[in-house]
């Protein structure tokens, strides 16, 4: 079988394809054509792949003759019509179709725009008004109008801090006032990133919409990215709601530390002697490379005061009293550095995502002429009770004769009972929802399933490199399970015709001379004396491994030593080659806990093989038989005529190729 299969895989690497081109006609079996252009093609693409066994045109053209005898019979057998074949072929267009359905456009744009982003930091706050996952029309409105009313009021003249904290549902808002520091690109969700980015310093936005919910928006400042810097640092630490004994405690301590610095004393000793940042100690109080959005802006902004090499005098910060040590300064990698990198950040951005597939499914509907029927939707839903979609019960065959489309897209419409059925398998999911906050995402859930459904279906014609692949994976299944059928499992089924295959040939394979080797396993090492004994006595009594742990451990319940008999030809085994081919002769190992003999107990002749020894040599020669005689059948069943002068041809520029 394996040797099919090779076979098999040669062949499918031509990647067939049956494509009309308009040239001439190379080969005709029964009605189906196959032109010069369609071989050439594939004898060309297989010529470039390096193998041992590079074939000539004619010896191609044989392969390809038994490749399409093949498929022509599957096909008519209606293999092609099995729901088993049409679920793995729809498998593979899947997987083959993903590449031609991204809108790489889409991507490389953002991946563009976002480098232009990371050039430049921004300084930034927020009010908050959140969402919860899925809501109705009517909470989204709701939390518009309290966003359009809370930024009246900043606009009115009350300070965005106070409003801040008093309205945002961000807990962080009552204390920073909805301060959110400086960040770059990627340090925030990205149609947030993409407001502050793009609103003027000191204007307020319109609400602006992310998984959260609304956000008023406020750009304090901008300034060109700084970079990253490797900072080291100690800390005197103290908390906000510490005595003023306490921080004064915290700014003594710093001091000293300072002091010793300035003394002379070696950094990483003050480090351990005064730090009070545990997770730092050890490393001589590495913090690493830091950047706008990873530290607190007061902290960055003095490490970005020192020149490299330099500490800071002591400073505060939220945490605590600080010195820092800059060790090193890098600027913000060049766009070609970062590329992959950020390809591989936005391709995973939810938010762009969304955009790049609404993307191209506008490019559907455009391409293909879409058209929705709004009011065939409304008299569906109308079926659509409030119970039934609480109770997850309700049963789409209500409509099973509702035909009229809810949308068409090129020559295909969807009727209101198509998306009854995938409502159907949408209800008990919502069950308990409100059927105005789940219709319309049923909608066009429903309508861009399948317009990517369609597009799929389009594919083929208008990326000929796909259905060339397509068409090999197509005949490709055929193939194997066709030969699966008519040759593997028969093989192997049938044994009466494998024994009368063997009776043929018989003596075809033979040993040649071996070595019988007895495998003694054991755990007690004082018993190999006993034991070589026993193994010279067992050549002609062959005893098993009971008998013998009778006889060497009687008082023992399991038996003390195992046998294994083993045969070797020449070049078989590394034991084999390593002992002497003499009865008698013998070699020891220890392998863990166990101790091991392997004592050679006789020399065999050269001798044929039994059936049973060669069965898996047999039934290989035996499909190779079945094989030939099923294409000796398919060349008698199909009518095959080759065009010599067009052969010919091919012969003469093959040649000419290779000069």
């Amino acid at each position: 079988m394996k040797k099919t299969i090779s076979i098999l895989a040669t062949i499918i690497s031509l990647q067939f394809s049956f494509y009309q081109t308009g040239s001439q006609v190379l080969l005709t079996i029964d009605t189906n054509k196959i032109t010069k252009d369609e071989f050439l093609r594939i004898y060309n693409k297989n010529s470039n792949i390096e193998t041992g066994d590079k074939k000539t045109v004619d010896e191609y053209l044989d392969l390809f003759i038994n490749y399409k005898l093949k498929v022509i019979e599957a096909e008519k057998l209606g293999y092609d019509t099995v729901s088993s074949f049409i679920k793995e072929l729809s498998g593979y267009q899947d997987q083959l179709s993903k590449p031609y359905l991204e809108n790489n456009k889409v991507f490389d744009d953002f991946t563009k725009a976002a480098y232009q982003r990371l050039t430049k930091e921004v300084n930034a706050c927020h009010i908050l008004i959140s969402l919860g996952k899925d809501p109705s029309p009517k909470d989204t409105l709701l939390a518009y109008n309290k966003a359009i009313s809370i930024r009246k009021r900043i606009l009115a003249g009350e300070p965005f801090g106070e409003v801040a904290k008093a309205t945002s549902d961000d807990p962080t808002a009552k204390q920073n006032g909805g301060s959110l520091g400086w960040f770059t690109a990627f340090q925030m969700v990205y149609p947030f990133e993409t407001a502050c980015y793009n609103l003027p310093i000191g204007q307020l936005s319109m609400p602006v919409r992310t998984v959260f919910g609304y956000h008023i928006l406020k750009v304090i400042d901008s300034r060109p990215n700084r970079g990253e810097v490797l900072v080291y640092h100690i800390m005197a630490h103290f908390s906000q709601k510490d005595t003023e004994a306490e921080k004064q405690a915290a700014k003594a301590k710093i001091d000293k530390a300072y002091a010793e610095l300035q003394n002379g004393e070696k950094w990483e000793n003050v480090v351990a002697k005064y730090s009070d940042h545990k997770a730092s100690i050890s490393k001589g109080g590495k913090i690493g490379w830091v950047k706008a959005g990873i530290v607190p802006d007061d902290f960055l902004d003095a490490c970005f005061s020192i020149d490299s090499g330099k500490y800071s005098k002591p400073f505060l910060s939220m945490y605590g009293y600080h010195i820092v040590k800059v060790e090193g300064r890098k600027p913000i990698p060049s766009f070609d550095n970062l590329k992959d990198d950020y390809e591989k950040k936005i391709k995973s951005s939810q938010f762009v995502i969304d955009l790049a597939q609404q993307d191209l499914l506008n490019n559907i509907k455009k391409e293909y002429g879409f058209k929705k029927f709004d009011a065939n939707l409304e008299t569906l839903y109308s079926l659509v009770d409030s119970n039934s979609l609480r109770s997850g019960n309700w049963n789409y065959n209500i409509a099973k004769n509702m035909l009229n489309p809810v949308f068409s897209i090129g020559n295909k419409q969807y009727s209101q009972y198509d998306l009854a059925k995938f409502i159907g398998e949408k209800v008990f999911q919502n069950r308990g929802s409100k059927l105005e906050n789940v219709k319309d995402k049923w909608t066009n859930d429903f309508i861009n399933d399948k317009l990517i459904v369609y597009e799929k279906e389009q594919l083929p014609s208008k990326n000929p490199e796909l259905k060339y692949l397509l068409d090999e994976y197509h005949d490709g299944i055929l193939l194997f399970n066709l030969t699966e059928d008519k040759v593997w499992k028969k093989a192997v089924e049938d044994t009466t015709g494998l024994v009368n295959f063997y009776k043929q040939s018989p003596e075809k394979y033979r040993w040649k001379t071996r070595v019988q080797i007895a495998k003694y396993t054991y755990l007690d090492s004082s018993l190999l004396n006993p034991l070589m004994k026993l193994a010279k006595k067992r050549i002609k009594s062959e005893a098993s491994a009971k008998q013998l742990s009778g006889t060497l451990c009687p008082k023992d319940t399991i038996p003390c030593i195992n046998i294994t008999e083993l045969k070797f030809e020449k070049g078989d085994n590394a034991i084999g080659d390593s002992i002497k081919w003499i009865p008698g002769a013998y070699l020891t190992s220890k392998v863990k806990k166990k101790y091991i003999l392997y004592y050679v107990e006789k020399i065999l002749p050269e001798q044929t093989k039994k059936f049973e020894e060669a069965r898996g040599l047999y039934t290989a020669d035996y499909q190779n038989y079945l094989e030939k005689q099923w294409m000796q059948q398919l060349r008698n069943k199909y009518a095959i005529h080759v065009n010599n002068d067009v052969l010919e041809n091919i012969r003469r520029e093959v040649d000419q190729s290779k000069k």
